[in-house]
């Protein structure tokens, strides 16, 4: 998640200020045009928190303008806005997603507090709870350097990337991620009990073994 941010000469104190059109409590200043950039980074992070702490929907970033520079969020600050996002959207408290976690109200607090390290595979099962699927893609950067495109969310059904990795699901609504061992899995919609995909590509196995 990157947010445009405009630079703009300070003629009265000398050097640069930068704005974030999108997040406007992001702003800050730099002697030159490097430290005004390495400093806006700073600026929306901290701005993030103003969000967070209100419980206030965070804005999506707008297309880049013109002469515009592009400010990237930590990963995992991106995924907990992304849940933040969808609570407020879908009027879910932390102790109403901490009933379908099987989990704390104190837990689902620190998944949206930006200053507790939480695992992206947590924050991933959160938002499958909430009827998302967190997923990564990679992309060329203008230059042509491969980079991640981090993360989005989708609540179409996953049956085809199921598919294509050989691996049937039980409904087509089924989802396919990573558990919090690291191990991939097969979680149901809305949550629930998940399947293991390597137990399940092994039985796909010793299926097709048995065919005459």
């Amino acid at each position: 998640m990157e947010y445009p941010a405009r630079l703009s000469p300070d003629k009265k104190d000398g050097g640069f200020v930068v704005t974030f059109r999108d997040i406007p409590e992001a702003n800050t200043q730099g002697e030159t045009q490097e430290e005004a950039l390495s400093m806006a980074a700073d600026a929306l992070l901290t701005a993030m928190d103003f969000y967070f702490e209100d419980r206030r929907r965070i804005p999506e970033p707008s297309p880049p303008s013109k002469g515009e520079h592009l400010i990237a969020l930590p990963t995992s600050v991106f995924a907990k806005v992304l849940l933040l996002n969808e609570m407020i959207a879908k009027d879910v408290r932390p102790i109403d997603l901490a009933a379908k976690l099987g989990t704390t109200k104190q837990e689902v607090n620190r998944l949206l507090d930006l200053h507790h390290t939480t695992k992206i595979d947590r924050v991933a099962e959160a938002l499958v709870a909430l009827g998302k699927y967190l997923f990564v893609s990679l992309h060329e950067k203008d230059d042509g350097t491969p980079t991640f495109r981090q993360y989005e969310i989708d609540e179409r059904g996953a049956s085809k990337r199921n598919k294509a990795i050989g691996i049937v699901p039980k409904s087509p609504d089924e989802i396919l991620m990573p558990d919090r061992t690291g191990e991939l899995a097969l979680v149901p919609p809305g949550g629930g009990k998940a399947r293991s995909a390597r137990a399940e590509a092994d039985k796909l196995k010793k299926t097709s073994r048995k065919r005459p």
